[in-house]
Formats: structure tokens, sequence, C-alpha cells
């Protein structure tokens, strides 16, 4: 990875994290299960997994984070809460931290290495930890039936929604990172 001023890295933080905005906002929609909107369904973590992959996990987690905090204060879906918004950091840190470990130091990142990244991340994210968050709001008191009743329809949207990002990312990362050599 080159290094760049802070300037530019600031930038493309900015402009990442708005795109992530708009997408998660106003271009995804919601489907509910057991009484609660349980499942969003849109492209808003593509930017927030491409910031972590162009400029840096931290990057991409720092941006995660202002996209998911703008967002819930300037266009509420409900009560802001705090652990999506760690959720939206996972999201941009967790594929570069894993795929940093998982590939090979000679080669590029594959496929395989980014699809891997993108699945932990979106079960450990969205799959254990928003169905977490959307129990305790919307779910009247915590109990585990009712986590492991939405957790199981939430895990395979996660794996499909991993196989969609994957899709999505790779070819735009790619292009991305010849443009900058």
């Amino acid at each position: 990875m080159h290094q760049r001023n802070r300037t530019s890295v600031l930038t493309g933080m900015a402009l990442l994290a708005t795109v992530s905005l708009v997408l998660t906002r106003f271009l995804s929609f919601y489907i509910p299960f057991l009484g609660a909107q349980s499942m969003r369904v849109g492209f808003g973590e593509v930017p927030v997994i491409l910031a972590g992959l162009l400029l840096g996990a931290p990057a991409g987690g720092l941006t995660g984070l202002a996209a998911d905090f703008v967002g819930a204060t300037l266009f509420p879906s409900g009560p802001y809460f705090p652990g999506f918004t760690i959720s939206a950091f996972l999201t941009g840190f967790l594929p570069t931290f894993l795929s940093q470990r998982f590939k090979k130091k000679e080669q590029g990142l594959s496929k395989t290495v980014l699809f891997f990244s993108i699945l932990s991340t979106q079960l450990i994210a969205s799959a254990i930890l928003n169905t977490l968050w959307i129990v305790l709001l919307y779910m009247g008191p915590f109990t585990w039936e009712k986590f492991w009743a939405l957790f199981l329809v939430r895990a395979p949207f996660a794996v499909i929604m991993s196989l969609v990002y994957t899709v999505v990312v790779y070819p735009l990362y790619s292009r991305l990172m010849k443009e900058r050599l």
C-alpha cells in the first residue's frame, strides 16, 4: 500500500461515507420478520468495505462509523442505538483486517479471501450483533428464543449478501487499485 497524505485519506473516507449514507438511507428497503424490521436490503455496506480495502482497516471502520452516525442523526429510521454504529465500524474494519491475515503475502487479494472475509464480517456484525440489537430494541425483553428465531432467518440472508457484496466489491476494488498504480 502506498503512503498517502491525510487529506486524501480523509477525502476518500468522506466521499465513501456519503455514498454509503445515500445507499443505506435512500436506496434500501426493510424486510419485516416477527414484527420487527429485521433485515435491510441494500448496498450501503459496499462503500464502507471499499474504504477499508483501499484506505486501510481503521479508515474503513471510521467510514462505517461516520456513515451510520450521520445517517442515524439526519435521517433516523428508529431510535439511535450505538450498537448499530459498532456493527457499522466492524463492517469497514473486519474485511480488511481478516483479508490481510488470510491472503498470501506475495499475491494480491483473491475473490475467495475477500468472500470469506466479508462472510465472517457479515456473520459477526449482521447475523449476531445486529440480531442482538434488534431483539433488545424492538422485541421486548431479551430471550434466547427470540434471538435464535431471528438469527435463523438473518444468518442465511447474511451468507447471501456476503456473496452479493463480494461480486460487487471485487471488480470495483480491482479497478480502483489499477487506477492508483
